[in-house]
């Protein structure tokens, strides 16, 4: 398969939660896996473009959201860090507990990181 897969994941808006990506190795994961979910920026933007790559801006504090988007019926996406997440209530996982409420498993990641 190459990035141009039609490959879809079915991601799942988990309500008030946000998976904190302590290392840019599981950032850059979670947006490959997110961008085969249909998911995008906020803006629009692919997740996966090297220029959209917000890890730095709060490192291994970085935490990642998504809303719905009601008028394109798919999922936005949303990076803070994770004290701010934890002060407007939301609940703060793992890379791992979000693949684990998705029903994502290893083999699909692993197919995910071949693409």
């Amino acid at each position: 398969m190459d990035a141009t897969s039609t490959r879809e994941i079915q991601i799942r808006q988990l309500e008030k939660t946000a998976v904190q990506v302590p290392t840019e190795e599981e950032f850059n994961e979670l947006m490959h896996v997110l961008h085969m979910g249909n998911c995008h920026w906020i803006d629009g933007n692919s997740l996966i473009s090297p220029d959209n790559n917000y890890w730095n801006c709060h490192r291994d504090d970085t935490c990642v959201t998504t809303e719905p988007s009601k008028k394109l019926g798919i999922l936005h996406v949303m990076y803070a860090s994770k004290y701010s997440c934890e002060e407007v209530g939301y609940n703060v996982i793992s890379l791992e507990d979000f693949y684990r409420e998705q029903g994502i498993t290893p083999q699909e990641i692993e197919e995910i990181g071949n693409i």
